[in-house]
């Protein structure tokens, strides 16, 4: 077989160099097909962001139909990028240009490849934009299957050292599942606040491995020795088992924000998570009890931000109960399926709270009983805040590398430029070092 390209028929223009001049719309086709090629004279441009002018153009927007007669590639590419914007930007829209996306299959692959307007790059750069790379620490069994899942409330009735003795039945399960459950009976028989069953859970890997141990530091001051790190690489686990020692193994996925959360909710454990870029004040503990038993009884708590109308996943509790623990893993499960969805959008889409997502209202899961935490006093983002130092219990720096969990290359636009006080080659002036970088913390 012959499997060179046919090239383009001669009496067809698909690459559109010909309806620049006589486009009713005034539209500049081979303008915008070169806004995706790379050239040493343009060696700052960005076709992710040089297309825009022409893919949201409002007149290609309102006049789809007479576009495509005058440039019918130039059309496919536009939606190709409007999809891409939409999957990664507001995916609530995505379900939108999916169809014409699909359509571009429906045409000859060798007239694709043929033409100049860079078709399988920009699919191959689709895949690119995923949150995550479909690695799950732990099995569907162990994730939504374990036996007291149904019985939270039941284990946290029984006396602490029986709840601690019915979780020895994991020892013998797979070894690192096991590892997991030892790791939070280790810091469950460490929480003594007022018989609480709750475990904060944190993750830290790479560029944070330096300041585990001023975290560990700050625990035992704050008497927190009910705190579980996952840890997610071979440093971060060799510095926790050092510095503070319970901690667990982990691989680097967005998603494993959320899966020791479902063993513990399984277990009979409420589990509050903590980003690890954050400063704990105070010992957290009496103001979660405090805020759970508000109005009430709330099963999940979530932080906020006091500038904006959005909750924020940098924190979060959640009550071991079954509906908390299907709504999670429903929550995972929508992830898992859905690569490109940020997941504090999809968090806030599951409890029904201004942001939206690619699913129909009936795919969700029911809206738990929830609230947001004291975002004026106890509970901040850094930056802008009006409360009291007496009331402030932890600051959360919203550092933004959420990114590096994505394993999307250096391009990425929603890397962050460097925060004030950060060094050009580093983090010697960041929150971080200032809280964590010295025998104070």
């Amino acid at each position: 077989h012959d499997w060179s390209w046919p090239g383009i028929p001669g009496n067809q223009d698909y690459d559109c160099e010909g309806s620049s001049n006589s486009s009713s719309l005034g539209m500049d086709w081979v303008e915008m097909r070169l806004s995706f090629v790379q050239s040493a004279e343009r060696p700052a441009a960005s076709w992710w962001l040089d297309s825009l002018r022409f893919v949201f153009d409002r007149k290609l927007a309102e006049s789809l139909y007479r576009a495509s007669h005058e440039c019918l590639y130039g059309v496919y590419v536009l939606n190709l990028v409007k999809a891409m914007w939409a999957a990664d930007t507001e995916s609530s829209s995505y379900g939108i240009y999916a169809p014409y996306v699909q359509w571009i299959l429906y045409e000859s692959l060798h007239l694709l490849g043929a033409s100049q307007w860079p078709f399988f790059a920009l699919f191959h750069h689709f895949t690119s934009l995923r949150r995550h790379g479909f690695t799950l620490d732990f099995t569907p069994h162990e994730l939504g299957g374990l036996p007291f899942r149904e019985h939270g409330e039941w284990l946290q009735a029984q006396p602490l050292q029986r709840h601690l003795g019915l979780l020895n039945r994991f020892s013998a399960w797979r070894p690192e599942f096991a590892a997991a459950v030892l790791a939070l009976q280790a810091a469950l028989a460490s929480a003594d606040e007022d018989n609480q069953r709750l475990v904060y859970v944190t993750m830290v890997y790479g560029r944070f491995n330096s300041y585990i141990e001023g975290w560990a530091r700050r625990l035992r001051r704050l008497r927190m020795g009910n705190l579980v790190m996952a840890t997610l690489d071979e440093d971060a686990y060799a510095l926790c088992q050092k510095h503070h020692g319970q901690c667990v193994r982990a691989s680097i996925s967005v998603l494993n924000k959320y899966t020791l959360l479902l063993l513990a909710l399984q277990l009979g454990i409420d589990v509050m998570w903590l980003d690890f870029d954050i400063f704990l004040v105070r010992n957290p503990g009496p103001a979660i009890a405090a805020a759970a038993a508000a109005s009430g009884g709330q099963d999940i708590l979530m932080g906020y931000d006091y500038l904006s109308d959005c909750i924020c996943n940098g924190i979060f509790y959640l009550r071991a109960r079954p509906w908390i623990h299907r709504w999670l893993f429903e929550l995972v499960r929508w992830l898992y399926d859905h690569p490109y969805e940020h997941d504090q959008r999809a968090i806030s889409a599951f409890l029904n709270y201004t942001e939206r997502i690619a699913a129909d209202p009936g795919q969700l899961p029911p809206v738990p009983k929830w609230q947001v935490f004291d975002v004026d006093n106890t509970f901040i983002n850094f930056g802008e805040w009006e409360g009291r130092y007496e009331e402030l219990v932890l600051v959360h720096f919203v550092d933004g590398s959420a990114f590096s969990l994505y394993g999307r290359p250096t391009w990425d636009p929603s890397i962050p430029l460097a925060r004030p006080g950060q060094t050009e080659g580093g983090e010697s002036m960041s929150p971080m070092a200032t809280f964590y970088g010295s025998a104070g913390a």
